[in-house]
């Protein structure tokens, strides 16, 4: 069996080859396999991120060993336990391609693995052939590689280098970012609920009229304002430092005109002596990273498997153990600290929720303060590769883990409920209310009736590249195949993202931009050709539209729809020509989301004692 990319692999047998750096619908490839096996090495991965905190060096786990306050562990709030894709880079889908070729080669036996080029990966394919006794070659596509990661500089002298360069790093934030916020917060202390969301990612029309409406919460506001309660809005802050003075300006208008309520930026909230305290953390973290080095390497043996992945996550380990990331975290956790100091405890905590760091530090700052009613509500879509939302079992008997949680994590519906019961999260912590982002959903018109389709609209992403992959994709299809909806494509770009020099290089005779909001063009005779997170992908199948959704190459697929069976993904032209041959008309249940009007859920869950 021969392993590479698809240019050392071209003159070989397509019947003994396995592509590794591409999707192919004619050769097989590891992305196929990873596809295949995603449901075990998912749940090993779960498992693998509960064993690190376990691992003992010097007599002691590593979640103790850096264990830096009573509440705090740099291991429980590292990039690592993390668990998003995007904190991994290339890396945690380089090992479930890994594992997944261990898998295959566990069911086929092969005699022999040929590895053509692939160096960076040689070391991990040799353990594994090694461990199931299969004969191993390895073409390299550089003679003087090296095996092995580089062991990081330890002593007394890199320790040093070290700090004075993160001194620096610290000093340049607070002079870049932290300066450009209030230095000390306007907050009441007084008994009602904290509302953590991020911003901007506001209703520009309400923006303009002076009030506040977040689009993770868009008809909430209504229920909220109207209760005599008094809110603390705290925010998240998602933009670039160059915005942040026309945002704190923003946020003055709204809460002058929110007499009921305060909003503080997390970073307002912390002081030069925070900042120090911080650092002072941060250092005690650093020298225990420093002295341990290399003996960590035992902790990243993959489950069940002859791989060890330290090589591939080092770089990741000591970004969380001595780096800028644990820096950032000590931080934020000092400003969540003095912020639920200032408004003091509170009736309840609502985030709108992807269960991240800054959610699990507010719960338990509140809890600790006697808050019971620590909410959690989904704002989005729960998507299989989303591993923030799943563990291992043996988490939920970890009193750091389960008091860092909210009391109940509210779903937005039927989906969302069904994956958070899957992923292991206990039943009496789950709730439901009204998916206040999707709402809109419940006024589109619904096509129970197939019609022929006649016509095809392209919706592209945000992303350039993905929105390139997807034009190339029509581009390749229409030259090789003719049908009758080529001759009406129509292309509705994201509105930060202009196709038009796109579709001058791919195509000829360029499909027609379109303006116009979508649901204008989502007629009855449609077959919509969308990007994988764009929410159309919500709305089409609503509607009983047929729909062929972009896959992901080289990535995990982190689309609206992945638990949605009969959901038709391309990832070739050939792939695209079939699903728009042969899409059906995927619908979403009725109760996919909640989309009950009145929200009444939502002023349960408000009011409830």
């Amino acid at each position: 069996m021969r392993i590479g990319v698809a240019a050392d692999l071209q003159h070989a047998n397509a019947a003994d080859v396995l592509l590794w750096d591409s999707f192919s619908d004619t050769v097989p490839c590891v992305e196929k396999l990873v596809q295949e096996y995603f449901p075990v090495i998912r749940q090993e991965f779960l498992q693998f991120i509960c064993e690190i905190g376990r691992h003992a060096v010097d007599g002691t786990t590593l979640s103790e060993q850096f264990r830096l306050l009573t509440q705090f562990s740099a291991w429980e709030y590292s990039s690592l336990f993390e668990r998003h894709p995007a904190y991994f880079g290339d890396a945690l889908f380089t090992i479930f391609k890994l594992r997944a070729v261990e898998l295959y080669c566990q069911k086929v036996q092969p005699h022999e693995v040929h590895l053509c080029g692939c160096d960076a990966i040689a070391w991990h394919i040799s353990d594994i052939c090694k461990s199931l006794q299969i004969a191993f070659v390895h073409s390299p596509s550089s003679p003087n590689r090296r095996e092995g990661s580089d062991s990081p500089s330890c002593g007394v002298m890199a320790f040093a280098r070290k700090s004075a360069s993160m001194a620096r790093q610290l000093h340049g934030w607070w002079k870049q970012v932290r300066s450009q916020f209030p230095t000390q917060p306007v907050v009441q202390r007084s008994k009602g609920m904290i509302l953590g969301t991020w911003f901007p990612n506001i209703d520009q029309k309400a923006a303009q009229n002076g009030r506040f409406r977040s689009k993770y919460w868009e008809a909430a506001h209504d229920l909220i304002d109207s209760a005599a309660t008094p809110q603390h809005w705290f925010f998240i802050y998602a933009d670039s430092e160059q915005n942040i003075p026309g945002h704190i300006a923003a946020r003055d208008r709204f809460a002058a005109n929110a007499p009921n309520a305060d909003m503080t930026f997390l970073e307002e909230c912390l002081t030069p002596c925070d900042a120090l305290r911080a650092f002072g953390l941060w250092l005690r973290s650093a020298w225990r990273s420093n002295i341990m080095g290399n003996r960590v390497a035992g902790a990243f043996n993959w489950p069940h498997s002859a791989l060890n992945v330290f090589s591939l996550l080092q770089g990741m380990w000591q970004e969380s153990t001595s780096g800028w990331h644990l820096l950032r975290m000590l931080l934020h956790l000092q400003a969540i600290k003095r912020f639920c100091k200032l408004v003091g405890p509170q009736e309840r905590v609502l985030t709108s929720s992807e269960l991240q760091w800054w959610e699990r530090m507010l719960f338990r700052e509140q809890r600790k303060l006697g808050c019971s009613k620590n909410f959690a509500v989904q704002h989005s879509i729960i998507r299989p590769a989303d591993f923030r939302f799943f563990c291992a079992p043996e988490m939920w008997q970890d009193k750091n883990f389960t008091n860092a949680m909210p009391d109940v994590f509210f779903c937005n519906g039927r989906a969302g409920l069904e994956a958070m019961r899957a992923s292991g999260f206990p039943d009496d912590r789950l709730g439901l209310v009204e998916a206040t982002r999707f709402l809109y959903l419940a006024k589109a018109a619904r096509y129970a009736v197939a019609s022929p389709s006649r016509k095809l609209l392209v919706v592209t992403s945000y992303f350039e590249g993905e929105t390139r992959r997807m034009l190339e994709m029509l581009a390749a299809a229409m030259k090789e195949r003719h049908s009758s909806l080529f001759d009406n494509v129509q292309i509705k770009a994201h509105p930060d993202l202009p196709v038009e020099h796109m579709l001058a290089e791919l195509f000829t005779d360029p499909p027609a931009v379109v303006t116009q909001p979508v649901e204008s063009y989502l007629t009855e005779d449609t077959v919509v050709f969308a990007a994988a997170g764009t929410s159309v992908t919500l709305l089409v199948p609503y509607m009983g539209l047929p729909m062929v959704v972009a896959g992901s190459d080289g990535d995990f697929e982190m689309g609206c729809l992945d638990t949605v069976e009969g959901i038709c993904y391309a990832r070739s032209a050939g792939e695209l020509l079939d699903g728009l041959t042969t899409s059906s008309r995927s619908t979403l249940p009725e109760d996919y989301f909640c989309l009950d009007a009145s929200l009444a859920r939502w002023k349960t869950m408000l009011t409830s004692q």
